[in-house]
C-alpha cells in the first residue's frame, strides 16, 4: 500500500447515475471512491507499460509470434 500523498481539489463533471452510485450522502466517500479508481487506472496503465515492454523485449529475442498462435490464442480468449 502507498502513502497517501497531499490532496488537490479539481472540479469534474461527471454522469448523475454514476455519482448516485458513489455519494449516498457521504461526500468524503465519493472523493474516496473516486480515489481508487484513479488508484487502479493507474496501476492498471502501469501493468499494460510492463506487459508492452515485455513484449517488445520477446519480439526482440525470438522475433514475432506466429500469427497462426496469436490467432488461436485470441479465440481462447473470445
Amino acid at each position: 500500500m502507498s502513502i497517501a500523498s497531499p490532496k488537490v481539489r479539481k472540479t469534474v463533471t461527471l454522469d448523475r447515475d454514476l455519482v448516485e452510485l458513489f455519494v449516498e450522502d457521504d461526500p468524503d466517500g465519493f472523493s474516496a471512491a473516486v480515489n481508487a479508481v484513479l488508484r487502479a487506472e493507474t496501476e492498471r496503465r502501469a501493468r499494460v507499460a510492463s506487459l508492452r515492454a515485455l513484449a517488445d523485449e520477446l519480439d526482440a529475442q525470438f522475433g514475432p509470434p506466429d500469427p497462426a498462435a496469436v490467432e488461436h490464442a485470441m479465440s481462447l480468449l473470445a
